[in-house]
């Protein structure tokens, strides 16, 4: 499957399919994408290898990803669970240390109620959002702290977007969690994937074929999460890992 156009917007790196699905994945727009990569023809494959050679790219090759999925979700629809929850995938225990990669603050609040509030840390690098997290009673540190406290952990709950930054896998390369999941639109991968990169549990979002003009009009215009998630379908996959 190749790539029709590939674009950058405020929030999100997009990609349009040739058969018109639209995969997107969180990027920090601190640069103009490559002007190869945006003017060149593509597969989808060959944007999917630009992975961890620049952030900006990382996000191509994951929105990429993205894209491919929603073709896959589109043809086979049981390879994902739309009405599973993801929080019972996990299997949290009382007492579990759990360590959530970026905010997300309904899920780091009812983790925080099953396995203790003490035992929740969340590494993130917005600071009010950390400022947020420490008045709901969750130890908040910066995103790097991770990389020296990886082996602490029995559950490991990052945002798809962490991807972006290669430190997570390379962090987690001495001691796997019990339990390595990831939430969020920019997870939105084949479950493949998902087993290359060791998790156990993840979850993404799938755009309806009546919804993707809009959801690709709200990225172009800068919109974040928010303003699409109506748009979506949320789904959850359980794996069973080697």
């Amino acid at each position: 499957m190749r790539a029709r156009e590939v674009g950058l917007g405020r929030k999100w790196v997009y990609v349009v399919t040739e058969t018109g699905h639209v995969g997107f994945a969180f990027a920090v727009p601190e640069a103009p994408l490559h002007v190869e990569v945006i003017e060149d023809e593509h597969s989808l494959g060959e944007l999917m290898g630009l992975a961890w050679q620049h952030p900006l790219l990382t996000s191509v090759a994951l929105a990429a990803a993205n894209a491919a999925m929603q073709a896959l979700v589109d043809d086979e629809e049981d390879v994902v669970c739309f009405s599973c929850d993801l929080l019972e995938m996990l299997g949290l225990r009382k007492g579990d240390r759990v360590a959530i990669i970026g905010y997300v603050h309904r899920v780091a609040d009812m983790i925080a109620d099953i396995v203790g509030r003490g035992n929740v840390v969340l590494y993130e690098d917005n600071p009010m959002h950390r400022l947020d997290a420490a008045e709901k009673g969750l130890a908040a540190r910066p995103g790097n702290q991770f990389l020296i406290e990886a082996e602490d952990y029995d559950v490991v709950l990052a945002t798809g977007a962490s991807l972006v930054d290669p430190r997570l896998m390379a962090a987690l390369e001495r001691r796997m969690p019990r339990v390595f999941a990831m939430v969020g639109p920019t997870s939105s991968f084949h479950p493949g994937t998902a087993r290359q990169l060791g998790l156990t549990v993840y979850g993404g979002s799938h755009v309806p074929r009546e919804n993707r003009d809009r959801v690709l009009r709200r990225i172009k215009a800068g919109y974040g999460f928010k303003a699409i998630s109506k748009l979506v379908r949320k789904w959850s996959v359980a794996l069973e890992n080697n």
